[in-house]
């Protein structure tokens, strides 16, 4: 069973949801989902980890996760 979340988010943070989900062709809820999804991953990674991880992902990517946290 999926846990109902609910949190506020600035302008800027919704414009980029938006942008992504038309860039990805999918759906705002499905962006949010794997946003959640990847902040925690990311609060597990240490330091080393999280650096071999940005270097899988494309840099403008890299730069909208920075932005996010």
């Amino acid at each position: 069973m999926k846990k109902l979340i609910t949190f506020r988010m600035n302008e800027d943070v919704a414009v980029l949801i938006e942008e992504l989900a038309k860039e990805y062709e999918t759906t705002k809820v499905h962006i949010v989902e794997n946003a959640v999804k990847t902040y925690t991953n990311l609060k597990k990674f240490h330091n080393k980890d999280f650096l071999k991880f940005l270097g899988k992902i494309d840099k403008n990517d890299v730069k909208k996760i920075k932005a996010l946290l």
